[in-house]
């Protein structure tokens, strides 16, 4: 017998990923994004945009939330990986080819700790 699921209200929208001030800490269950890849915008620092990103992120999912992220370069994401560890659990990792591009597919779990809790990364 298959039992319903209550339905939870689905967020969409644009906003500044670095920043999501609007959301509390542990608020979303599931993030699923394609940030500026770096190609073709004016991003001055791409690996300090991505630990932040990444930070934000970290801190609005729920503890038992996941974050889907795709990522343009695959060094920047071999450095989210690496300095993720103590936070994130990574789950998947897929290399595929989007617009004829390679790019890095990385979905996480937590690890531990708390939300909020901040994210030291390794990125240069």
């Amino acid at each position: 017998m298959l039992t319903r699921r209550r339905k939870r209200p689905v967020i969409g929208g644009v906003s500044d990923a670095t920043d999501l001030e609007r959301f509390e800490y542990g608020f979303i269950t599931k993030i699923v994004t394609d940030p500026p890849w770096g190609f073709y915008e004016n991003i001055r620092d791409i690996n300090r945009f991505y630990r932040d990103l990444l930070a934000e992120l970290v801190r609005v999912r729920r503890a038992q939330g996941i974050i889907v992220l795709l990522i343009g370069e695959k060094r920047i994401a071999d450095q989210l990986v690496a300095g993720s560890r103590d936070v994130l659990s990574l789950c998947a990792r897929y290399e595929i080819l989007v617009n004829g591009k390679k790019v890095s597919l990385l979905k996480w779990r937590r690890t531990g700790g708390l939300c909020g809790e901040s994210l030291s990364c390794s990125c240069p």
